[in-house]
Order: structure tokens, then C-alpha cells, then sequence
């Protein structure tokens, strides 16, 4: 497409070119005018060539302008016409997330809530401006080499053949992170760039997405219909819930905001120690460091203990240390570092009292001593959370039992209207002329639909109640229908028609025989059965849509 030497609008001249997608390709460049390096992504020619796309390209790359945050890329110059179109950038250096994990495997819980947090800010300052992202995935977010977080590559040019899942040449691997709304065709709002964002959470965790087929749309639509593979089990369950509500199929079940999603992955990732914030000239024992060049050209060792998460250690103490510090139960699993010691460069830790008092003492006491202590608490620690986590909300179980109880004041219904059919079938037909048959014939056939309505009516709130109790999103959205079905149509039904039965005067006529033909203590049941159900019912609806039934739901894999 293009080549090193090009110069781009008389100023920036291409270097050397850093990747290609399915909008185009990103070079490293040079502003002639300015003297510095930049990343310039210039758009396919096929998509300049579309009609309005030069104009969308600019109105969109202003808003992303606007955009101020040290975790969103800055925008330094865009340049759209019929004949090309690119975006000046500021040039970031550093790796990709998609490199650090296919380099390390898996990241450790502390460090990927810390990135989580960072990109999540990142996206909510980009929807505060109206934009969103659209293609969050770990290839466009970039980590630096102090692990600050840099979020790239806004879906600029949003096209018809760009959001297809089924054309070829497209980005590969974004499928992977579509949100289901996406899925189904429905334009992404900020909630999906919040599930793709858990997507990568996923992928970092467990260095696998969360969802595999055998090509981009099997991936995609697996997720309309299965919940994503259990994280593995050393994630802690706090971690695993951030992410677990990400991945929540309805939007509205997902943190409402990128910013309720950064919070959340805050708040563990305090209490945890990264896995690679080890002290100064600290190496783990067996640990294979990688050399990478570093912006001043001096070499950068990179360290990944082997095996994943290492299991935590017993924390040695001085014997002169003070009794709380020596009993001091550890909250979370961390990853201290052996007393192998080795050389390496690492970034100053802004606050030096968290390494020392980490790093493991001169003085090393028997293991016998204050080992198994600290071995334990862990455990007693986080066993009290997980019945919390999994107890049922007090307020789906009200709603169930009401769903119940409204499906008997439809059986009364039923109850009445087969104890009357007959007799009123035979007033309404003596009513008719007899020489309209098919009239005739209709009315008891009539009668007997209305019946069999409500009979479905009852027995589907009846059956939906106990797959709710149990958390089914798809048994809670069933009963909002049949629901909303009876409070607005079939409830108030019938109570408009005991109220009228009860306005009628005895006397000839067809009314009079018809008020003849049904009891009045049927007309009384049915009144009362009508109002008792439509506001037992509006309880039921308006308790599935409270927040504690909608983060319960949010967790099951149903």
C-alpha cells in the first residue's frame, strides 16, 4: 500500500511500518516540520473510496481529539480526502498486551486487575465524549515499559463490510471480543466495550479466551447461547466476580460504566502484591529471563517465575520482630520472592517502604516456628466470603413465591369461567339469531379459548417460578412477558368484567339472564382473585429488576 520513504501531506515521512489490520496499516514516522516521531495509521484505499467515508473519518477523528487522558493515545494531526486518508499519532513505546501474554502465558491477578483498571478509565473517558471504542481487544492496548497502559486504535472507520463477522480481511481475533448485542446486529454502546474489556480480563487470567469454535462466527455466536469456561481455580473469587459481571450476557447486567468497572478491579487488586513488583536486585529461583531492548538501548530483563502462579510461601520472621507484624494473617494469595538473589534493572518503585516489607529478613527463623500459621489463615480467611457470594437475594425468593401465588388467582379464574361456561354459552346463543351457524358455532369454541388462555396463563407463571428461584436468566425473562401479559391484560380483564356484573339489575332480557346464569359469589371471587393477582404480580416484576437479583443472575452460568 504504501512504502518507507513516502512523505504523507508534504510532512510526515513513513519509516518503517509496525502492523497491519483490516483498516490499514500503522507506520512509524517522521514529522518533518516538528522533528519528532510519530505513528501514523493510514486507511485502505478501498475504504477512502467509499462514498461519505472521507467525511465520517474526520468528524470521528475530531471527537477522538477531544479525548484527554494519559491512558488514551493522543491525536496529533488527521488528514481525509476522495484520494487518501491517515491519522497522526502519538508513538508509544512498548508492547502490545496480545505480546505480553503470548510472552509470559498468563499475568497474575494483581497485575491484570491494575491493567483492567487502567484501560477501564481509559474507555470512560472516550464514552464521556460520546465514543465508543468498538474493537477493545488486548492488540490495541499498548503497556510501556513503566506497565502504564496506552488504549489505541478507536474504530475510526466504521463501515458496513468492517462489522461484518462473515467477511474475509477484516481484524482477526474480533470476533472473539464482540459483545452479544453485537452479535445479534445491534450498534455497540459503551456496555460493550465493558464486555470486551472483560473479555481481555478472561484472557489474561487464564492466557485463553473464554469462549473457542472452529471459525470467527462459530466463536461469536457461541456466546448467544452458553456462558463463557469457568476461570481456572486459583483466581480469587473477588477477581473472578470483576470479570464474571463484565461477561454478563444482558447489558444491563454488566457494570453499568467503565468507571464501575475500573473501581471494581481497583478494590483487589489493593489488597493483592503483583506477581512481577519484586524488589530490587530480586530474581526468583528457576526463573527465565528474557532480554528485550529497552528506548535507551540498554538491555531490560524481563522475569516470569515457571508455572504460572507460583503458591504463596510462608512469610520468615526475626525473632525480634514485634508480635503483630509476626502474626499478621495474610488476606490474599502473594507471590514473594525466594532469597536467590540476581541483577537486574527494574523501574524505582515510586514507594519504597512496600518492597521491604515484603522482602524476606536476613535472619531466617526454623519453618517449624511461623510457617503453618500463615499457611492456614488464608483459607479461614476467604471460606466466610463464599457462602456470602452464592446466598440467594431475599427478594427473588419473595418473587418467586408471588409469581406462585398469582398463578392460583389465574386458576381461580379458570375455576369459574369452566363452572359458567355452559350456562352463558346458552344465553349468548339464545341471544343470536339463529340463522348465523357459524356465529353459533363459534361462541362456545370462544368461551373455551378464553378458558385454555388463562389456564396456559397460570400454569407458565407456576412452572417459570422455581427456574427463577434458581437464578435462569431465560426463565426471569419468560415471566416478565407472561407477566407484564397478565398485569396489562388478562388480570384487569377480568376484574372490569366483575365490576360490570355487578352493575347490572336483575330483571328480563339478556342481561338479565345472563347476570342470572352466573353467581354472584363467582362474581365476587373473580374480583377479588383479579386485584390480588395484578398487585402481587407488580411486586414479583419489580423485585426481578432490583439490583441484588440482577448481580445473583448476573454470576449464574445459565
Amino acid at each position: 500500500m504504501y512504502g518507507s520513504g513516502v512523505l504523507l501531506a508534504d510532512r510526515y515521512q513513513l519509516d518503517e511500518q509496525l502492523g497491519r489490520g483490516g483498516m490499514g496499516e500503522v507506520w512509524r514516522a517522521t514529522d518533518q516540520i516538528l522533528g519528532r516521531t510519530v505513528a501514523v495509521k493510514v486507511m485502505r484505499p478501498d475504504l477512502v473510496a467509499q462514498s461519505g467515508f472521507a467525511q465520517r473519518f474526520l468528524a470521528e477523528a475530531r471527537s477522538m481529539a477531544t479525548v484527554k487522558h494519559p491512558a488514551v493515545v493522543d491525536i496529533y494531526d488527521f488528514h481525509g480526502d476522495s484520494s487518501e486518508a491517515f491519522l497522526v499519532m502519538e508513538l508509544i513505546e512498548g508492547e502490545s498486551l496480545a505480546q505480553r501474554i503470548r510472552r509470559v502465558g498468563r499475568i497474575d491477578p494483581a497485575s491484570a486487575m491494575n491493567l483492567i483498571a487502567r484501560a477501564a478509565e481509559a474507555l470512560h473517558a472516550a464514552h464521556e465524549k460520546g465514543i465508543v471504542h468498538r474493537d477493545v481487544k488486548p492488540a490495541n492496548l499498548l503497556v510501556t515499559d513503566d506497565d502504564h497502559v496506552v488504549l489505541t486504535d478507536f474504530g475510526i472507520a466504521r463501515t458496513d463490510t468492517a462489522t461484518h463477522l462473515t467477511v474475509t480481511g477484516q481484524v482477526m481475533g474480533t470476533p472473539s471480543y464482540l459483545a452479544p448485542e453485537q452479535v445479534l446486529g445491534r450498534q455497540a454502546t459503551p456496555s460493550s466495550d465493558v464486555y470486551a474489556l472483560g473479555v481481555v480480563a478472561y484472557e489474561c487470567l487464564t492466557g485463553r479466551l473464554p469462549f473457542s469454535g472452529e471459525n470467527s462466527f462459530a466463536v461469536a455466536t457461541q456466546r448467544l447461547n452458553e456462558p463463557p469456561e469457568p476461570l481456572d481455580p486459583d483466581v480469587p473469587p473477588d477477581v473472578a466476580t470483576v470479570v464474571q459481571r463484565a461477561l454478563a450476557a444482558e447489558p444491563d447486567h454488566r457494570w453499568r460504566s467503565a468507571r464501575d468497572l475500573a473501581e471494581a478491579a481497583r478494590a483487589p487488586a489493593a489488597q493483592m502484591q503483583p506477581q512481577n513488583a519484586l524488589p530490587q536486585n530480586a530474581l526468583p529461583q528457576n526463573a527465565t529471563a528474557v532480554t528485550i531492548a529497552g528506548p535507551d538501548a540498554m538491555p531490560t530483563q524481563h522475569v516470569r517465575p515457571p508455572g504460572g502462579y507460583p503458591p504463596a510461601a510462608p512469610p520468615q520472621v526475626p525473632p525480634n520482630a514485634p508480635t503483630a507484624r509476626a502474626t499478621r494473617p495474610a488476606t490474599r494469595q502473594e507471590y514473594p520472592p525466594p532469597p536467590t538473589a540476581a541483577t537486574m534493572r527494574v523501574q524505582p518503585d515510586p514507594q519504597p517502604v512496600r518492597p521491604s516489607r515484603r522482602q524476606p529478613p536476613t535472619t531466617v527463623q526454623p519453618a517449624s516456628e511461623h510457617a503453618a500459621p500463615p499457611r492456614h489463615e488464608p483459607a479461614a480467611t476467604r471460606s466466610p466470603d463464599e457462602p456470602r457470594r452464592q446466598r440467594r437475594p431475599r427478594s427473588l425468593i419473595v418473587a418467586c413465591v408471588l409469581l406462585a401465588v398469582a398463578s392460583l388467582g389465574l386458576l381461580l379464574y379458570v375455576g369459574v369461567l369452566s363452572s359458567v361456561r355452559a350456562d352463558v354459552v346458552d344465553v349468548v346463543r339464545d341471544r343470536l339469531d339463529l340463522d348465523y351457524e357459524i356465529v353459533l358455532n363459534a361462541v362456545p369454541v370462544a368461551a373455551w379459548l378464553v378458558t385454555a388462555l388463562y389456564g396456559f396463563l397460570a400454569l407458565m407463571l407456576l412452572l417459570l417460578a422455581v427456574p427463577v428461584g434458581i437464578g435462569s436468566r431465560e426463565a426471569r425473562r419468560w415471566a416478565y412477558r407472561f407477566g407484564l401479559i397478565t398485569l396489562l391484560g388478562a388480570a384487569p380483564l377480568g376484574v372490569v368484567a366483575a365490576i360490570q356484573f355487578n352493575r347490572l339489575e336483575p330483571g328480563s332480557g339478556f342481561w338479565g339472564a345472563l347476570l342470572d346464569a352466573v353467581p354472584s359469589s363467582a362474581i365476587q371471587n373473580v374480583l377479588v382473585a383479579g386485584i390480588i393477582t395484578m398487585i402481587v404480580l407488580l411486586v414479583a416484576l419489580v423485585l426481578l429488576a432490583t439490583r441484588p437479583v440482577n448481580d445473583y443472575i448476573a454470576t449464574r452460568r445459565r
